[in-house]
């Protein structure tokens, strides 16, 4: 994990062990990527997941868009650069 992620993680009171820790390095590590892949590749549980996600987007550390190519899917990106609301 570089610098600047952990920075975030630690400003948004993340623990890297945690699925959050574990959402911010895959997006980290692959740029990036849809809910349903991170979701896959981290083997998270859907509602363990999609708490963990929102903690993060709470935090400002993660956002999420909806795919311009197909409407269903939703990405995920890091918000390093952003400051909390």
């Amino acid at each position: 994990m570089t610098e600047d992620v952990l920075v975030a993680a630690e400003k948004a009171g993340v623990v890297t062990l945690t699925t959050e820790g574990k959402i911010l390095n895959y997006l980290n590590d692959n740029g990036t990527a849809c809910v349903k892949e991170v979701m896959y590749d981290l083997d998270a549980s859907y509602r363990g997941f999609y708490i963990a996600l929102e903690r993060l987007k709470l935090a400002n550390v993660v956002r999420s868009e909806i795919s311009p190519q197909d409407k269903r899917v939703r990405l995920l990106f890091l918000n390093l650069g952003a400051q909390p609301e």
